[in-house]
C-alpha cells in the first residue's frame, strides 16, 4: 500500500482526499489529543507522543509524493492536477515557514 500511494498509483481523487485529506485529518487529531500526555512527562507517555509524531513527519512526505506523481499521471481535466501540485507546493511552504517560525 505504501509503495502503491509512493508511485501515484491510487489515482488523484483516492490520494488527495483520502490520504491527504482524511487521514491527514486523522493523525492530526490523534497527535493534537496525544499533546495531552506530554503535561504528565511520563516516560511511555512521552515516547508514545514521538512516535505519533515521527509518523505524522513521515506520512506528510510521502502523501505530498503520492500527489505529485498520481497529479502527473492524471487523465482528467488538467485544472485538478495543476491546483493539487500547487497546493503540494504551499502545503510544503507553509510547513517550513511553521517551522523557521517555531525554531527562532
Amino acid at each position: 500500500m505504501i509503495r502503491k500511494l509512493w508511485r501515484g498509483n491510487y489515482g488523484l481523487p483516492i490520494t488527495y482526499w483520502v490520504f491527504y485529506v482524511v487521514v491527514g485529518i486523522a493523525l492530526n487529531v490523534i497527535i493534537a489529543a496525544a499533546e495531552g500526555l506530554l503535561a504528565s512527562a511520563r516516560t511511555l507517555d512521552l515516547v508514545a507522543f514521538f512516535l505519533l509524531l515521527a509518523i505524522g513527519l513521515a506520512y506528510y512526505p510521502l502523501v505530498c509524493v503520492g500527489i505529485w506523481r498520481s497529479a502527473s499521471k492524471y487523465q482528467g481535466r488538467m485544472v485538478w492536477a495543476v491546483l493539487a501540485k500547487v497546493h503540494v507546493v504551499l502545503g510544503i511552504l507553509a510547513n517550513v515557514v511553521l517551522f523557521l517560525s517555531e525554531v527562532t
